[in-house]
């Protein structure tokens, strides 16, 4: 056995170490303590979710595959002949192995994914049991939870790929192998594709929910989330709702912004944001096919807001830099000192008791102490109130932003944009401090055209210079073939050859006035009242084909 059939052998051999690995590590995930039985309740509840998840997406995505594999063999099997081939397998032989080894790339891809999910919602519980004892331990097991999927993918891949290369007589004849198992990649793909069809995750206040519609006949999808919007709107008003078809939304959140209409407001000053955006939102829900409007400002949730009164806090001898440090001890702690816990310093943080600092009443009561050493009610120096809807905070590229977003229904994305742009030029609208910019679909779609022009013009750009090339080269290699063939009486030189000739040899030619070949102006073997001699003619006529008189 050679080097190459040698190493060959090892792929196999790494790839069952790799699947051996990613067991003990799902074994030693399992293996942790899953916490208490409220920890335990939740779990399974969110197991029981992702299992009936798992197997309503596995199984359409295993039917799908199954019609796509019968497909691919069939086009496979008429387009692939034995004229087209590149190797040779072909017709309804290279159909059914393509085929195949697309069954095999998805039913690999299907395994790693149902696994790797398996483990990972199983460690979500021990992950956060770990957390009371440890963050190394929480880590670690939030890490190898997840390692399960990754090596899982590379180790599946791997086998799946060696056993198709084996199957297809890649051991015997491996250079046509590559050719017949060009399925399995386009079957773990097509697998993994459709496994991203799913929800995100949200902030608490905010979900994702999948409607499936009936069965043709029906009414069409835009006429049914117009009225699912219209009385959403009307019924519940303290709702909002962004509807979008399935593939749409998985598109735009590869975007990061999946609507198509994006306006970004930057402002440094945040009350001017606040204040414009909800007029923005208001003037561009009137342009036709605009529907699903947001101003961009997503409450945060309430803040408690503590304002000293420097003259009574100058009376008990602190600052309000001072006051700050107290608060702030009392609601982060304070970090005591450090002890070793495996290999990580661990922080031992003093705090008061969770129940004076869950309440705003029980501020009221809290305790400050002065450099002199008397003890103050915080009361008594500061004025505390509740500030409830505090706005999220959002910055783009260092700048505080408010994106103003909304659909697009019935209508083409450039016209509707176009109205967008001539609502935002209304003197008056923006102030003079605050500038927009167009986000969303539509630039990301202005950056994929742009990019596309300047692929398009190297293509064809490269495409000119390649046929350029192989032009002149069919030239002069025609060229060089005539000149080196012996001339005989009725010899008539192609066009392509005389205009190579002219450019390599007629300049000489055109300045010395010298036969190419014989007596000085002359053409031999031409005919003529002597049989070695012919009429003078000119280079260029005789390159250019014509005959000597007499012929």
């Amino acid at each position: 056995m050679d080097l190459a059939a040698a190493i060959q052998w090892t792929i196999p051999a790494f790839g069952v170490i790799a699947v051996l690995f990613a067991l003990y590590l799902a074994r030693d995930v399992l293996a942790r303590d899953q916490g208490s039985e409220a920890m335990q309740d939740v779990a399974s509840t969110i197991f029981e979710g992702a299992v009936a998840f798992i197997r309503r997406q596995y199984t359409t995505i295993a039917l799908l595959a199954l019609v796509a594999s019968v497909i691919i063999g069939g086009v496979i099997a008429v387009v692939e002949g034995q004229n087209v081939a590149d190797t040779s397998v072909y017709g309804l032989e290279c159909g059914i192995r393509t085929g195949v080894a697309f069954l095999v790339g998805a039913a690999c891809s299907m395994a790693a994914g149902i696994i790797g999910m398996y483990i990972s919602v199983r460690s979500n519980g021990r992950a956060a049991s770990a957390a009371q004892r440890s963050l190394v331990e929480a880590v670690q097991v939030a890490m190898r939870g997840g390692a399960v999927s990754g090596f899982l993918v590379v180790s599946l891949s791997l086998l799946g790929v060696f056993l198709m290369f084996v199957a297809f007589g890649g051991v015997d004849n491996p250079a046509e192998a590559p050719f017949l198992i060009v399925g399995y990649g386009f079957g773990a793909s097509f697998v993994a594709l459709f496994a991203q069809l799913g929800g995100g995750i949200t902030e608490s206040n905010e979900g994702d929910f999948f409607v499936r519609l009936k069965p043709l006949p029906r009414r069409p999808i835009k006429a049914v989330m117009a009225e699912v919007r219209q009385r959403v709107e009307h019924e519940v008003p303290g709702l909002d709702i962004d509807l979008a078809q399935l593939m749409e939304d998985l598109i735009g959140d590869l975007t990061a912004v999946p609507q198509p209409v994006e306006i970004k407001l930057f402002d440094p000053d945040s009350a001017a944001l606040l204040a414009t955006a909800p007029k923005i939102a208001k003037a561009i829900a009137t342009i036709p096919g605009i529907v699903d409007v947001r101003d961009g400002i997503v409450q945060a949730g309430d803040a408690i807001s503590i304002r000293i009164d420097r003259d009574k806090a100058a009376l008990e001898g602190v600052s309000p830099q001072s006051v700050t440090r107290q608060l702030k001890t009392y609601y982060t702690g304070l970090v005591t000192t450090q002890v070793l816990q495996g290999i990580k310093l661990v922080v031992i943080r003093a705090w008061v008791p969770g129940s004076i600092r869950h309440r705003l009443a029980s501020l009221n009561h809290l305790w400050l102490r002065a450099p002199d050493g008397h003890r103050f009610p915080l009361r008594r120096i500061a004025a505390m109130r509740i500030l409830t809807g505090q706005p999220q905070i959002v910055r783009d590229d260092m700048k505080r932003m408010v994106a103003v977003t909304a659909r697009i229904s019935g209508r083409d994305m450039g016209s509707t944009l176009r109205d967008v742009k001539r609502v935002l030029k209304k003197p008056g609208l923006l102030p003079p401090s605050m500038y927009d910019e167009l986000g969303g679909l539509y630039h990301q779609q202005q950056i994929a055209f742009k990019g596309m022009m300047i692929v398009f013009a190297a293509a064809t750009a490269l495409v000119f210079l390649l046929l350029l090339y192989l032009f002149i080269w069919r030239i002069v290699r025609t060229a060089a073939r005539e000149l080196r063939r012996p001339h005989e009486d009725s010899m008539i030189i192609s066009p392509a050859a005389a205009v190579a000739m002219v450019v390599v040899v007629g300049k000489e030619e055109r300045a010395s006035r010298r036969p190419l070949r014989g007596g000085a102006g002359h053409v031999p073997g031409a005919g003529g009242d002597d049989p070695g001699q012919c009429h003078r003619a000119e280079p260029l006529e005789w390159l250019c084909g014509h005959q000597c008189a007499g012929l």
